[in-house]
């Protein structure tokens, strides 16, 4: 069985919450919250993040 990993991020007008979960375990942990501009993130800083944990899956959403 692989482990899959996904990471979330959850959009805001001024931060944006990123957590990393874990398929295998079903476990999930908060990672960072991004600030934002209007709604409008820094992408350089979830491209590094996206690099940093090569996630399987992405999920986004509105908190």
């Amino acid at each position: 069985m692989s482990t899959q990993t996904l990471l979330g991020f959850d959009f805001g007008t001024k931060s944006i919450g990123v957590a990393v979960g874990q398929q295998l375990t079903g476990s999930a942990r908060p990672l960072t919250a991004l600030k934002a501009q209007d709604g409008i993130p820094d992408w350089l800083v979830i491209e590094k993040l996206l690099k940093e944990w090569q996630p399987d899956f992405v999920v986004v959403g509105l908190p």
